[in-house]
């Protein structure tokens, strides 16, 4: 894969990434402001903590959709970078996470 490219990773891959600025994406399953640090349940069913800093934050809630863009530290501390939130609805975490697999299996298309 182009390192110019921020690819979609799922919590198992993470050790793969460091040093790079990745997405992932999940549920919010633990915010905690007060020590910067929120907790994603990622497509995989892994789960990774994320530094959020003093990144300026949409209205955060448990279970909450999102895609973090999350920099990855070759410590493998994740710093947030942005957030994106989405709208509650039901997503197929298996299928995301098949679409996830298949963008690294076929670089050629997916960049």
């Amino acid at each position: 894969m182009d390192p110019e490219i921020t690819p979609r990773i799922s919590s198992s891959a993470v050790s793969s990434y460091a040093g790079r600025v990745v997405l992932i994406a999940g549920n919010i399953t633990s915010l905690n402001v007060e020590s910067n640090f929120i907790e994603i349940k990622c497509s995989d069913g892994g789960s990774i903590q994320v530094d959020i800093g003093m990144t300026a934050l949409p209205a955060l809630e448990q279970n909450a959709i999102v895609e973090a863009v999350v920099s990855i530290g070759s410590d493998m501390h994740m710093t947030l970078q942005t957030i994106t939130l989405f709208p509650d609805a039901p997503v197929d975490w298996n299928v995301f996470n098949e679409a996830v697999a298949l963008t690294h299996r076929f670089p050629d298309i997916f960049g």
